[in-house]
């Protein structure tokens, strides 16, 4: 069988120039230089994956919805919990290592509902899954349910964090 012609939309398009901008960011956040050959490998390492990324993604017929409101609440809340779990992470080391304190992480159920089987409610559930399993101290393992979402954390909290993500 041939392989199929592949043929980019104007959405396909906006998403791979978002895309490489993205991927042109997170590469200069964790290289953080700004020599001029850094951002010449930058530009050029991430069109070439953003085109690859697209290519497979058209020629697969695969497409998504991303609402962006979702991505400027994680951004909002993201550092923020992060922070926080860095220090209780630290925090937890320092009594294991130098108390010797023996640590027992815990599982929470955070009420969440998953969504259908639409691609809206794939990136929802994706977005929320990565949102709560960046920080250090908590992992999602899922959805269990129909109704929660199954977290470890290394360090127990009384909440839960990752319980109020309203996407």
């Amino acid at each position: 069988m041939p392989p199929r012609k592949c043929r980019l939309n104007r959405r396909q398009v906006r998403s791979f120039a978002v895309g490489a901008a993205l991927l042109g960011g997170l590469y200069w956040w964790l290289v953080a230089k700004t020599d001029l050959q850094q951002l010449i490998a930058a530009g050029i390492l991430c069109l070439v994956v953003a085109a690859a990324l697209a290519a497979v993604a058209a020629s697969a017929g695969l497409s998504f919805t991303l609402q962006w409101s979702w991505l400027g609440l994680l951004a909002r809340k993201l550092p923020a919990k992060v922070l926080r779990d860095l220090g209780l992470v630290a925090f937890a080391l320092w009594k294991a290592t130098v108390r010797r304190t023996r640590l027992t992480g815990g599982y929470h159920r955070l009420p969440f509902n998953p969504g259908g089987a639409d691609t809206a409610s794939k990136v929802r559930r994706a977005l929320v899954l990565g949102a709560i399993s960046l920080p250090p101290n908590s992992f999602a393992l899922g959805t269990e349910d129909r109704r929660s979402l199954l977290v470890h954390q290394l360090v127990p909290q009384p909440e839960p964090a990752g319980g109020d993500w309203p996407i």
